[in-house]
């Protein structure tokens, strides 16, 4: 995986995101979500886990859009390791 601020470099990852999911569609074209996440680090054996919920809504065939809201306070971007991702966020979804 390359560094966070995209330097030229290659490192080993020692973090694995495991994450289950699951959705449901109701009144059509409104789709509530949920995610479970883990974050084990294999350097310590240490775990961070949290939610991730959500709504979507379909505009039309081939364009969704979504608002949802992160508590896990981590990244699945693996290089950021921070832990300063809680907060809300959009999802703008397009198909082809």
């Amino acid at each position: 995986m390359k560094a966070a601020n995209d330097e030229d470099k290659w490192y080993s990852a020692k973090t694995s995101l495991y994450a289950i999911n699951a959705s449901y569609n109701f009144y059509g074209d409104y789709r509530i979500s949920g995610e479970y996440h883990w974050l084990v680090s294999d350097e310590n054996s240490e775990v961070k886990e949290g939610c991730i919920i959500g709504i979507d809504y379909d505009v039309e065939e081939n364009l969704r859009v979504g608002i949802g809201y992160n508590f896990t306070k981590f990244s699945d971007d693996l290089r950021y390791d921070d832990y300063r991702a809680e907060g809300v966020f959009v999802n703008i979804v397009g198909k082809f």
